[in-house]
């Protein structure tokens, strides 16, 4: 059966909600609170994605399993393939991007980060990720 899932951050807790019917949301499952700085929620097929008091938490959003965790510290994240894109930034300067191989979800692998960029992108203040696809 197809099923139509949201997932949020709520008070420092990660929550899914199946949406079949929109005016009936069912709460699937409810995590107890993840920690203090919960940023950078993105989905992709069943797995969130977020960073947790500096380290990338990976969850299976449809039991509600903890599948790993890596070290990242990061504000912003994107995806685009098998890949995360981690932003990290203070007072609206990039101050570095990282990106990790999340091809298997149990072993997430952070392939480089970048931390130098010229003034013009480290001073942006348009630093959101936004990744295109050739």
């Amino acid at each position: 059966m197809f099923r139509t899932l949201a997932a949020l951050v709520h008070e420092g807790r990660l929550l899914t909600y199946d949406l079949v019917d929109p005016f009936a949301p069912v709460l699937v499952w409810e995590s107890t609170r993840l920690g203090e700085n919960v940023r950078g929620l993105v989905v992709s097929e069943t797995n969130a994605y977020l960073v947790v008091d500096g380290k990338l938490q990976i969850w299976d959003v449809l039991n509600g399993e903890l599948l790993s965790s890596l070290d990242a510290d990061a504000q912003e994240a994107a995806i685009l393939g098998g890949q995360l894109y981690l932003i990290r930034s203070k007072i609206l300067q990039v101050e570095s991007l990282a990106v990790v191989d999340i091809s298997k979800p149990t072993a997430p692998n952070k392939l480089c980060e970048i931390d130098e960029f010229p003034q013009a992108v480290a001073r942006s203040n348009h630093w959101r990720a936004s990744l295109l696809s050739s």
